[in-house]
């Protein structure tokens, strides 16, 4: 058994939650990867310093250093936190790993994407709510984290009315931009209920998005009934009651590299890196071992399982499902060519914005909608 989408799931969902972030990436379906966010300092003292952001223009002198500054704080937060909340295996954090590759490159998108959602017209940030929200941080758990579900302070609503054109959630009244996914632009709307479809919009705070039925649900709690590794919350997984899959309960995944997994035992904690490999009848939870781009993924060999750096794993007809070997490809940059289908994805920030059928271009959101 590989590791499970719901861990690939959650780690790349922590990407869109700090400062009301949550729509402005592009969706990460439940076979990629997952991770988090953190906070801003600012200067104390100054009309500035607890003044919302409006558009690009309107910012006073010095206040661009100060934006700056806060955003490279958030950045520093979410970074640390997604090392936090998948650094029991691996010290650098397997959601860095996935997602960015590296800690430098985390700091230098989440930076970016910060800064563009500070100045969206309408914005409802504030260097005042960035520092609160970076305060917040400290008594953030990884449960809420992993479940989009962030902070009151990170996610402030804006001054744009339902239907008026967005490409974040803070630049909204409700707090929630739709029909984003795969666009540039969306609409303001009202924030999703559990089973709403998540086709081309993200899913509301506390929620995720199954990879299987396309909607969003809120994660399982330990106990909670299941269908798949998707329905269970922060280092849970589905123990199926049958060996060859079915209904199951959300039960607590195994977290050390050496313990049993497989047919009626736990299945791995993939959000931290362990992948259940081995013979039949005798497989354990081993650390994934990370490759590049072009190289293979999944159970690559007996005890063995490989995981993508900075990418996901793909086969002919999309991501490897669980068992599955692949080949990984790496996010594409912004500007490059992304495929919803069968990869690559974009590195965040940046959307998949579609052209024809499921090919696009990655592009980082901005202030133009509207």
């Amino acid at each position: 058994m590989s590791v499970s989408t719901k861990s690939l799931a959650g780690l790349a969902m922590m990407a869109l939650l700090v400062l009301g972030l949550g729509s402005a990436c592009g969706g990460v379906t439940a076979a990629s990867a997952n991770d988090g966010g953190a906070g801003a300092t600012g200067a104390a003292g100054g009309p500035a310093d607890g003044a919302a952001m409006d558009a690009p223009g309107a910012d006073t002198p010095g206040q661009e250093g100060r934006i700056a500054e806060a955003c490279a704080a958030v950045a520093k937060a979410t970074c640390d936190k997604r090392v936090e909340c998948s650094s029991k295996i691996a010290a650098t954090g397997v959601g860095i790993i996935r997602l960015f590759g590296t800690m430098s490159e985390c700091l230098a998108r989440q930076t970016l994407q910060c800064t563009a959602a500070f100045h969206a017209p309408g914005s409802g940030h504030s260097l005042a709510t960035a520092q609160e929200c970076v305060s917040a941080f400290a008594n953030y758990a990884c449960a809420d984290f992993f479940a989009n579900n962030a902070p009151t302070s990170c996610q402030p609503a804006g001054s744009r009315i339902n239907g008026a054109a967005c490409a974040f959630n803070t630049e909204c009244k409700s707090a929630f931009c739709t029909g984003e996914k795969n666009a540039q632009c969306g609409q303001c709307a009202p924030e999703p209920a559990v089973g709403a479809s998540c086709v081309s919009s993200d899913c509301g705070h506390g929620q995720a998005c199954d990879g299987t039925s396309m909607t969003c649900k809120a994660p399982g709690a330990s106990g909670d009934p299941c269908d798949s590794n998707d329905d269970c919350g922060y280092t849970l997984a589905c123990l199926s009651v049958a060996a060859a899959g079915g209904a199951g309960t959300c039960k607590p995944a195994g977290e050390a590299v050496g313990t049993a997994c497989g047919g009626t035992m736990p299945v791995c904690d993939g959000s931290q890196g362990l992948s259940c490999a081995g013979a039949v009848g005798m497989k354990t939870c081993v650390a994934t071992t990370f490759v590049g781009d072009g190289q293979p993924c999944g159970p690559v060999a007996q005890g063995m399982f490989a995981g993508c750096t900075g990418g996901n794993c793909y086969t002919a007809k999309g991501l490897a499902a669980v068992g599955e070997t692949g080949t990984c490809k790496a996010n594409a940059a912004d500007g490059a060519a992304c495929d919803v289908a069968t990869g690559p994805q974009c590195e965040f920030p940046a959307r998949c914005v579609l052209g024809n059928g499921t090919v696009g271009t990655c592009k980082v959101p901005g202030g133009g909608c509207g």
